[in-house]
C-alpha cells in the first residue's frame, strides 16, 4: 500500500562481477527527477573532491556516510590523567587523524606497527598449522591490506603471549566473548554453567561439539578483542583488561580485594582453549625461522572467503 505524498521504496540487486552480493536501497519520490539526480546528493567526496560512487567495497563507506555522517577532519585532544590524586588535565591539541595516529602509535612506543604479526588457532584439518593464510576483503579500515596470520595451534598461543607478558608487552587477542561468561564478575569459565545437565543435551563434549565443528557451523567465531596483561600458571588463570569498565567488571574488584583487579577480567585456561582464536604480538618473540613467517612476509598467503567463521 502506498499512501499519497510517501516515496515507493525499492531494493534492486546489483551482480558486480558476476558475484550478485550487493545490494542497494534507493528511493523513487513521486518528483519526476532522474535517480542521478537524487544520488548523486548521497555520494561521499574524498579529501580531493572527487565523488566516491557505489563501486564494490565504495558502498559501505558511502551508506556509513549517509547514516552515521562523515567523520570530522579534525578534532581537540584532551583528556584528565586518572593516575594520582590530583587528576591533572591535559590539552594536546588540534589534530586530524593522521596526525593523531602518527602520535600515539609511533615506532617509539610500539617499536613500529608493520613488526606485529597475527596468530591463530584455527583447528579445522582443512586449514593445516604452520599456513599463512589472509581472509578476502577482511579488513576494517579504507585502503588497508587484508587481515592475514599464521595458524599455530592454542598451545603456542599461550606460549608465545605469556612470553610477550613476560617481557612488559600485553597481547591484543580476539575471542568468542558471550561464552560461558559472567559479566557482572568478570569471570570466562568453561565450566561455568552446566547447560548440558540442565537440558540433557551434548553440547560441550558430544559428537560435533569440537572447536573446529563449531568453527564450521559458525556456532563459534571471533566476536570481540580484548587485552591479556598477566596470568597464573598455578590458578590457570589470565587476567584479562576489556573497556566495558566496572559496568561489567565492577563487582570483580570485591573478589579480587584492595581494587587491584577493577575493571579487569579473569579467564580460564580451558576457557582459552575453547574460545580464543586470535593473539597479535612483535615478531621479535617469533624468530626469523617461525613456520609460516617467510610466506607471510611474502604475501603467499591462503585465502579465506569474508563470510569464513575467522573472518
Amino acid at each position: 500500500m502506498e499512501l499519497p505524498g510517501q516515496p515507493r521504496r525499492q531494493v534492486r540487486r546489483r551482480a558486480e562481477g558476476g558475484d550478485g552480493r550487493d545490494l542497494q536501497l534507493r528511493q523513487h519520490p513521486p518528483d519526476g527527477r532522474p535517480a542521478a539526480d537524487r544520488t548523486a546528493r548521497h555520494r561521499l567526496e574524498d579529501p580531493g573532491g572527487r565523488a566516491r560512487g557505489c563501486r564494490r567495497g565504495d558502498h559501505r563507506a558511502d551508506h556509513r556516510g549517509r547514516h552515521l555522517g562523515l567523520p570530522p577532519e579534525r578534532f581537540v585532544w584532551q583528556y584528565r590523567d586518572s593516575s594520582g590524586t590530583d587528576k591533572e588535565f591535559h590539552r594536546e591539541g588540534e589534530f586530524t587523524p593522521l596526525e593523531f595516529r602518527d602520535r600515539v602509535l609511533s615506532d617509539e612506543f610500539t617499536g613500529g606497527l608493520e613488526n606485529y604479526v597475527c596468530l591463530v588457532d584455527d583447528p579445522r584439518e582443512e586449514n593445516p598449522y604452520g599456513a599463512a593464510t589472509s581472509v578476502a576483503e577482511g579488513t576494517n579500515m579504507w585502503g588497508t591490506a587484508d587481515t592475514s596470520y599464521i595458524n599455530v595451534g592454542v598451545s603456542e598461543l599461550k606460549r608465545i603471549a605469556k612470553a610477550s607478558i613476560d617481557a612488559g608487552e600485553p597481547v591484543w587477542f580476539a575471542c568468542d566473548v558471550n561464552r560461558q561468561f559472567a559479566a557482572a564478575l568478570g569471570i570466562w569459565n568453561a565450566d561455568l554453567y552446566e547447560r548440558d545437565a540442565l537440558y540433557g543435551t551434548t553440547t560441550v563434549s558430544g559428537p560435533g561439539t569440537s572447536k573446529a565443528d563449531q568453527m564450521r557451523t559458525r556456532e563459534s567465531m571471533p566476536t570481540h578483542g580484548m587485552v591479556l596483561t598477566g596470568y597464573d600458571n598455578e590458578a590457570g588463570t589470565w587476567r584479562v583488561e576489556n573497556s566495558w569498565g566496572t559496568k561489567s567488571h565492577g563487582e570483580h574488584a570485591k573478589l579480587a580485594g584492595a581494587g587491584s583487579m577493577k575493571g579487569y577480567g579473569t579467564m580460564k585456561d580451558a576457557w582459552f582453549d575453547d574460545n580464543v582464536f586470535q593473539i597479535a604480538v612483535h615478531r621479535r618473540l617469533l624468530g626469523d625461522d617461525f613456520p609460516g613467517l617467510d610466506a607471510l612476509d611474502r604475501g603467499e598467503t591462503t585465502v579465506l572467503p569474508i563470510w569464513d567463521a575467522m573472518a
